[in-house]
């Protein structure tokens, strides 16, 4: 692949970049897009494995637009584009089992969660029910985001 017209020459330097992982950062609308899948390409020409590549966005609409760049740019070439959460997912179903979770779990949204919560409260205490739920869920994100235990947090409840 020669230095492509549409590129400018720092985004040839990112796509032509040898010297393991690189992180672009750039404003909406600079191609960071075209970058990294041109960039996926060049890695693909030099003998990287598509299955040696790891490329992660943040919503499911980038990811099936950056693979199918990266199919049309190298026909024949499937490369894993993902999300985070999809990412993440995938390596729990396939690795859980080493922390405690079996590969048929099941990622709660919102609703879910505060549908699970409601029916808690009202099984163990009637006053507690009436406690806002967000205000529970926002208690249990903070808690969980600082890997506090389920038994830790009861114990910081129970002491007030």
């Amino acid at each position: 692949m020669n230095h492509p017209t549409d590129l400018t020459a720092p985004q040839w330097e990112a796509v032509d970049h040898a010297d393991g992982a690189l992180l672009v950062l750039a404003g909406p609308g600079s191609g960071k897009t075209r970058v990294i899948t041109r960039r996926i390409a060049r890695l693909i020409e030099r003998g990287i494995s598509p299955r040696d590549i790891l490329a992660i966005t943040f919503t499911n609409k980038a990811a099936n637009e950056m693979a199918e760049r990266v199919a049309r740019l190298i026909p024949g070439t499937q490369v894993w584009v993902s999300t985070f959460h999809r990412f993440c997912a995938r390596l729990l179903r396939h690795h859980g089992q080493a922390v405690g979770l079996q590969p048929n779990f099941t990622i709660l949204d919102t609703a879910d969660q505060r549908s699970i919560l409601k029916e808690v409260l009202a099984e163990i205490d009637q006053e507690a029910a009436h406690v806002p739920i967000g205000q529970i869920a926002a208690r249990i994100s903070v808690a969980k985001n600082r890997l506090i235990t389920p038994d830790t947090l009861s114990q910081q409840v129970e002491d007030g």
